[in-house]
């Protein structure tokens, strides 16, 4: 994961505001995986992360289960 914190840093300087982010396609993650690694991210980077949630390559993040880490305001309905 520090290889994503580390380029995630290198397009804040070059002017990003947000970095797409993704858990890896492959490894199949858990559920308690992929928010470990959109924590460890949120947690060591200068970036806001929209969460690239996709079911058809790992489980997927029910909207219930991400409810205390995502800001939600941000999504569509």
């Amino acid at each position: 994961m520090e290889d994503v914190v580390e380029l995630m840093e290198n397009a804040r300087e070059a002017g990003a505001d947000a970095a797409m982010v993704l858990p890896s396609f492959y490894y199949g993650q858990s559920q308690s995986e992929i928010i470990d690694h959109y924590t460890y991210i949120n947690d060591h980077s200068g970036l806001d992360i929209m969460v690239y949630n996709n079911p058809t390559s790992h489980r997927g993040l029910p909207r219930k289960r991400c409810g205390n880490y995502i800001n939600w305001s941000m999504c569509g309905s």
